[in-house]
């Protein structure tokens, strides 16, 4: 199935499900730990995470600290960027081959009492969005990563052993006050 198509992009920390906060941790050097943070996670995990995402021809663009303005309802993540393949039949594959799931999973993620969803209906209108050249959504693309990078002990590659404590950077004078 050749389908003359864009390349679409997308940049979410939906898809990792790596988040922590630094909130409340005034003793380090914020600019300095990020970094350290997306350092390390790139070194310990980019290689598995580009073999799983070429199974569906998806390439990794690069990798964005996101930092809130403020802490009340979001915290810091590390998010991809990612390049979706000019010829979506790899995952157009996943979607058919999961269909039931998906759409189970979809249906949870509906709008309700002033909760507007911004996730697609279904694998069918998922499946005409790719074709059409439109943005994949965010909560099918999670879904078929979920199979294959678990956030948990399963099958897959686990992000549980990735402990940010590990990336803090501490101004000299915190040495210097121990």
């Amino acid at each position: 199935m050749k389908i003359k198509q864009k390349r679409l992009s997308y940049s979410g920390n939906a898809l990792t499900g790596v988040s922590f906060g630094l909130y409340q941790c005034e003793d380090i050097l914020h600019f300095s730990t990020k970094q350290e943070i997306k350092r390390q996670f790139i070194e310990q995990y980019h290689h598995d995470i580009k073999k799983i995402l070429a199974d569906i021809d998806v390439k990794i663009k690069g990798y964005v600290y996101f930092s809130p303005r403020e802490y009340n309802y979001l915290n810091d993540d590390l998010d991809f960027q990612l390049v979706m393949p000019k010829d979506p039949a790899k995952y157009i594959k996943y979607l058919k081959a999961n269909k039931d799931k998906i759409n189970t999973e979809l249906a949870k993620n509906k709008s309700y009492d002033g909760y507007i969803a911004t996730t697609i209906d279904n694998v069918d209108k998922e499946i005409e969005e790719v074709l059409n050249n439109k943005d994949i959504d965010v909560l099918c693309l999670s879904i078929y990563l979920k199979d294959r990078i678990n956030t948990d002990f399963n099958n897959g590659l686990s992000f549980e052993n990735f402990d940010i404590f590990d990336c803090f950077v501490y101004p000299s004078s915190y040495y210097n006050n121990q």
